[in-house]
């Protein structure tokens, strides 16, 4: 117990509602700030909103802030009438917090667009879905995996997703990768002699398609040609180049 028997004059609780203490919080807060904005311009906003807005060490700069104002308010109460400017800001922040953890815990983002006179009642948002759809009627249901808690950037093994049941199929989520690239890789290392080339397409305004493997007999994608690499004598080599691209 604290001088006097009040536990808001422990020296602790007068660290904690410090100006020193909520000028370095604050610093912090600025540099994570200006290090996601920059971050924001090389990956996007989702991915700086996962790295840094909705990760826990952010959200624990935020909560410490929060307690620093509340412990400043409770260090100065009661309130005198000169007080009343930093009673007011003190109050604002904690409540543009609140807000702020509001809108992450139960906010939505997205588009409307409307030309004048026109109404909605959709519009499009930016969040994760993962959508299993019955072809042979259309049915659909969905489940949306973003925003797990301390996930971050790590992937998460058997994550809290509720799994998606459509009729007699159920599908269950066993990994989530928030922030993943689709890639194939090729190795010189088949226990049989396998074939395979690299190509890549270039349209006449020089945007140049990615980089495609395709294996020897197989047919792959790329851009919107369908490409065939296949390995001949060269006898038929010779047929196939007089017989044209037709053959």
């Amino acid at each position: 117990m604290s001088e006097n028997g009040k536990w808001w004059k422990h020296p602790v609780v007068r660290g904690i509602g410090s100006l020193w203490f909520g000028a370095a919080l604050l610093v912090l807060v600025l540099v994570a700030m200006a290090c996601a904005t920059v971050y924001e311009s090389w990956h996007g906003t989702e991915a700086a909103m996962v790295a840094f807005y909705r990760a826990w060490w952010f959200q624990g700069l935020a909560l410490l802030l929060a307690v620093n104002v509340a412990a400043a308010l409770v260090l100065r109460f009661p309130f005198s009438r000169s007080q009343l400017g930093f009673v007011v800001t003190h109050v604002s922040i904690l409540i543009v917090l609140a807000g702020a953890l509001t809108t992450q815990r139960l906010g939505v983002e997205g588009q409307l667009a409307l030309a004048e006179g026109e109404t909605s009642e959709r519009f499009a948002t930016f969040e994760e879905t993962l959508v299993l759809v019955r072809t042979s009627d259309g049915a659909e249901t969905g489940v949306e995996p973003g925003r797990l808690p301390g996930g971050g950037l790590e992937a998460v093994d058997n994550p809290p997703v509720p799994p998606l049941a459509l009729g007699d199929v159920t599908v269950r989520v066993l990994r989530y990768v928030p922030d993943s690239v689709e890639s194939r890789q090729v190795v010189n290392d088949s226990p049989r002699v396998r074939q395979a080339v690299q190509v890549s397409l270039a349209d006449p305004h020089q945007a140049v398609e990615p980089e495609t493997w395709i294996f020897d007999g197989q047919t792959a994608r790329v851009g919107m040609l369908s490409v065939l690499f296949r390995t001949v004598e060269a006898q038929q080599l010779e047929q196939l180049l007089a017989a044209g691209p037709e053959a």
